[in-house]
């Protein structure tokens, strides 16, 4: 199973709000949910305003609650001015942890007075990080209503 949890660590807690784990199932302790092994991260959520959300629905997704169909033909380079894409993990900075990450990029014409770069998320499956990096880009264009997607 995928739940979402908060980021409750002091290690990280600067750039993590939320995780997605692959756990066996999810129990209280001292008054708080814990991720029971087997258990492995999947992805990190950085996005103080939408943190929560976002792991909720990746782990939806992961779960098969929802399902939004990705296009076959996505591209990351949506748009030209701003949007939501995925790249391969670049950096030597964490490169032994993050595969992909999702990012959100702006000419600071749209959603932000001047140009940006957002990290939204980091993906760590060294099977899967690809796929749930273009799921995810494609669900924040999806609910942005940067492209059509259709739900099941």
């Amino acid at each position: 199973m995928f739940v979402a949890l908060k980021w409750d660590h002091q290690i990280g807690a600067h750039f993590v709000s939320w995780v997605v784990v692959e756990c066996s199932a999810v129990r209280e302790k001292f008054g708080l949910p814990q991720a029971i092994p087997p258990r492995r991260d999947i992805a990190y959520f950085v996005n103080p305003h939408t943190a929560e959300q976002d792991a909720q629905a990746f782990a939806d997704h992961k779960n098969g609650v929802t399902s939004v169909l990705c296009e076959q033909d996505y591209s990351p380079y949506l748009s030209d001015h701003h949007g939501y894409a995925h790249y391969q993990w670049d950096h030597t900075y964490l490169e032994e942890l993050v595969k992909h990450a999702v990012l959100y990029w702006e000419d600071g014409k749209h959603l932000a007075g001047a140009p940006l770069r957002d990290d939204v998320a980091y993906f760590v499956c060294p099977y899967e990080s690809e796929l749930d990096s273009q799921f995810f880009a494609q669900y924040k264009l999806m609910m942005a209503g940067q492209c059509l997607l259709h739900s099941a």
